[in-house]
């Protein structure tokens, strides 16, 4: 297995840069995945596209040392969050940066980001997150998109550059042995509006966190498919993790299209016994925070605190997850709680 390289600003541009652009309208013309895997242009091109496609972007930008409280020895906050592209940056770095709760997270879980689109002014959201928050991340992109997206998108300005839309997972302490593994996709990509080479992605990577080295995922499960395609998806995750060395204890979140909506349902219908080394993280609601809200008290809605195992095999005592504005729960004395 591969693992993400830790690029300078420079090269990280240079490892998901392609010139794919000016074939875009020509990918575009066809209806199916189908037709345009059979295509003489798709065969040309298909080396350069999966080069992007399978790539996976690090670099750290948290100080090399932090300051650690007796806090952060003993919880691990975790926030799961689809940003819909990073389309109001300015006002989730904000919320992400003042929230009372959301600015403690050790671990971002972010879903739905854009590179080079056109929407979002062709930045790189993930980076210019971690950036601003002074934290590592790790980017995997699971989408070239062919246009500009769907609805109103598609009528912005611009052109997209390098037109990329992915899953990311931002953490203030050291990632390692970083990498992404493809999920299947439920709908044809080529089908409707909004075409699409790719499928979705999970982000996994192994967190120093001061407490004791734990395992994150950040994934989007399919959202036009079913519940069993994406138990489906969850399965073949678990399933990966399983084979994982060491194995150590998980933290999974993001957007499930409602397939995460029932952690308890699915990770006992998908993950069995895997299931009890699991946490699994709702995603946050921060309505108000992308719609400019005044008061920051106000932007999480509803308020989500889910208590996490103690993690003692993996000296991690006391573990909380945030995934919204409160107070997290003592879970001294909890044994494999999952919410």
């Amino acid at each position: 297995m591969s693992y993400a390289i830790i690029q300078e600003p420079n090269e990280t541009d240079s490892l998901l840069a392609h010139e794919l652009a000016p074939h875009f309208p020509a990918l575009a013309q066809f209806e199916s995945t189908k037709a345009l895997k059979s295509s003489p242009l798709y065969a040309r091109l298909r080396p350069e596209i999966e080069r992007v496609l399978s790539s996976l972007v690090q670099e750290n930008f948290a100080p090399a040392q932090r300051q650690h409280t007796m806090i952060h020895a003993q919880a691990i906050r975790a926030t799961a969050w689809n940003i819909e592209r990073g389309k109001r940056l300015p006002s989730i770095m904000r919320v992400l940066n003042d929230h009372p709760v959301l600015r403690a997270s050790d671990v971002l879980l972010l879903t739905e980001l854009d590179y080079g689109m056109a929407r979002t002014e062709n930045r790189f959201v993930a980076r210019e997150l971690a950036r601003a928050l002074q934290m590592n991340y790790a980017f995997a992109p699971c989408y070239l998109a062919l246009n500009k997206g769907s609805g109103i998108e598609s009528e912005v300005a611009g052109a997209n550059t390098l037109a990329l839309h992915g899953n990311a997972l931002l953490s203030r302490y050291p990632l390692q042995r970083a990498h992404a593994i493809a999920l299947p996709n439920g709908k044809d990509k080529m089908r409707g509006k909004e075409k699409r080479l790719g499928a979705q992605r999970a982000v996994i990577a192994d967190v120093a966190h001061p407490a004791g080295l734990f395992r994150a995922v950040s994934l989007h499960l399919d959202a036009h498919s079913t519940q069993r395609h994406r138990a489906r998806q969850m399965r073949l995750v678990l399933d990966h993790l399983a084979r994982l060395t060491p194995q150590l204890p998980v933290v999974i979140g993001g957007d499930g299209s409602e397939g995460l909506q029932e952690p308890g349902h699915l990770l006992g219908h998908v993950g069995g016994e895997r299931a009890e080394q699991v946490l699994l993280v709702g995603e946050v609601q921060v309505e108000g925070a992308v719609r400019g809200a005044g008061h920051l008290d106000d932007v999480v809605d509803p308020c989500r605190v889910v208590p996490a195992a103690l993690l003692n095999d993996a000296g991690i005592v006391g573990a909380a997850m945030a995934t919204g504005s409160g107070v997290a729960p003592d879970t001294s004395g909890a044994t494999g709680t999952r919410s």
